[in-house]
């Protein structure tokens, strides 16, 4: 699923840092639209994040309740 989510600069960080509160709070807040569409070029986000490898998030499997 992508998602795109309306964070700041310290929750993105956060966020590809892998902080799984942020993520939670981010989504309880609705800052966030899904797009199935979505795709960043992996030579675009290497050029944002150099040297980073994907963050990958376990999330509870109760829904997220609003």
């Amino acid at each position: 699923m992508w998602m795109h989510l309306g964070v700041t600069d310290s929750e993105r960080e956060a966020l590809l840092d892998g902080d799984e509160n942020t993520l939670l709070k981010v989504l309880k807040e609705h800052r966030f639209s899904v797009d199935g569409n979505s795709y960043i070029h992996e030579c675009v986000a290497a050029e944002f994040r150099p040297g980073s490898d994907d963050v990958d998030f376990e999330l509870p499997l109760t829904p997220i309740k609003y």
